[in-house]
């Protein structure tokens, strides 16, 4: 299995222990950089989550909530590495936590396999 698979399923594992209730805004600007770097549209990835452009682009532009199901979905799409980087994050501390829960266990198994 790819590093992009292991982090993305190691993420999406992860989700639960660390996603709130009320989910996550999404940083408009590194998505959609990752969007056009990796050939896709916004209306591909509104239609991928399940939204119409035009809810998308204004669930972004308004800075709405992106729940677990939508969150999930980008990982897999985007990989876990990419997806933590768009998604916005109340504050560092979170920030780290989550980073910690969905990266730290696999750092941890990729050095006990280079020993």
């Amino acid at each position: 299995m790819g590093l992009r698979q292991n982090s993305s399923k190691s993420a999406t594992n992860s989700i639960k222990v660390v996603f709130p209730d009320i989910g996550y805004p999404l940083k408009i600007y590194p998505l959609k950089k990752w969007i056009y770097e990796n050939n896709h549209t916004q209306s591909y990835i509104a239609r991928y989550l399940g939204y119409a452009p035009e809810e998308f682009k204004r669930k972004l532009k308004e800075k709405e909530i992106f729940y677990e199901f939508d969150i999930r979905r980008l990982v897999y799409l985007m990989g876990a590495r990419n997806a933590f980087n768009v998604i916005y994050f109340p504050t560092k501390g979170i920030r780290q936590k989550v980073w910690d829960e969905v990266f730290g266990r696999y750092e941890e198994q990729e050095e006990k396999l280079n020993e």
